[in-house]
């Protein structure tokens, strides 16, 4: 399926996470598992593409309590897209991007929406290269 979206989720291993990646395996869209225990994860992404007939998902191993880790992950990111309620929170985003990132930056889309989902001022997405 080329046209099937790529989705990054977090503590894929257990609980939500996990039956959330069984639900969007099924559904036909490409994952990327996170997870913090390195078995756990390797078990889990055997498991998804077993039980849904679908290539094994990629993995990430990352403890994202520890900065030190989620600062690895950032040097990997190579687009990010930004969706603010409110467009006059560009320059407190920017900022806090520019903190975030090392140069060269990545690829950035800033967009203005109407809402997002439970009142959130700010949406993030990120693609890992």
């Amino acid at each position: 399926m080329t046209d099937a979206p790529t989705i990054f989720i977090t503590g894929a291993t257990d609980g939500l996470g996990r039956a959330l990646a069984h639900r969007l395996a099924a559904d036909g869209a490409n994952l990327i598992l996170h997870g913090r225990d390195a078995g756990q994860l390797e078990l889990t992404a055997d498991d998804i593409g077993t039980a849904h007939g679908v290539d094994r998902p990629r993995t990430v191993r990352a403890d994202l309590a520890e900065l030190a880790q989620v600062r690895k992950l950032a040097r990997d990111v190579v687009r990010v897209g930004v969706y603010l309620t409110d467009m006059n929170d560009f320059a407190a985003m920017n900022s806090v991007y520019g903190k975030s990132f090392a140069q060269p930056y990545p690829a950035r889309t800033a967009i203005g929406v109407a809402a997002l989902p439970l009142g959130a001022a700010v949406e993030i997405d990120a693609i890992v290269g």
